[in-house]
């Protein structure tokens, strides 16, 4: 692993564009096809073992080197399996505002919506909320009832659940009794 390691990026990227042009040293050559058939496995098989045995099978060599060529095409290929989506979803976003803000203020107004278009179209719509059934358990709600002698109470809507018929007919009779001007002032500034 160390020696494929050592060669310069160049010399690398070379022999896989060109091949026969450009061929790497012949010690080498093998451990690059092992490195570049475990990259190719990765993305079918994620698991370390399952790509070892297929490498043992096409190839002669230790399992040590197997894992370690294994851990350099993880190193070097990033697979679905790796791939950091938060990092990549993050510097996309970033990359597009820098995109609206420089647009905006060249006062490119075509480019700037359309950076603004691709912006909504990295992003998304927002979810929809999915209502909690157990929200009314969280908070609680009161009605504030005044009583004919004028004093005040409040009731939540558990008390009011928990009340008799003929205590609930009374409440809604009440709720439903309109009001005057004043006493609507009233209720208002209280």
């Amino acid at each position: 692993m160390a020696k494929l390691l050592e060669l310069s990026h160049d010399v690398i990227e070379a022999h896989i564009l060109d091949p026969e042009n450009n061929p790497l040293p012949p010690e080498l050559q093998e451990q690059f096809n092992r490195v570049m058939t475990a990259a190719r496995l990765l993305d079918d098989y994620p698991n370390d073992s399952q790509i070892v045995a297929m490498l043992a099978r096409k190839y002669r060599a230790s399992v040590t080197t197997f894992r370690k060529d294994l851990a350099l095409a993880k190193e070097v290929f990033k697979t679905k399996h790796t791939f950091d989506w938060d990092f990549w979803f993050a510097w996309q976003i970033k990359d597009q505002l820098e995109l609206i803000r420089k647009c905006k203020l060249q006062g490119n107004l075509k480019e700037w919506n359309q950076a603004k278009k691709v912006l909504h179209q990295i992003i998304g719509d927002k979810p929809a909320g999915v209502e909690d059934p157990k929200r009314m358990e969280h908070t609680t709600v009161y009605i504030q009832v005044v009583n004919n002698n004028g004093t005040t109470e409040y009731k939540s809507i558990g008390d009011v659940h928990d009340l008799r018929p003929d205590e609930v007919q009374e409440l809604l009779e009440v709720m439903q009794e309109p009001i005057d001007e004043k006493k609507g002032e009233e209720l208002m500034n209280s």
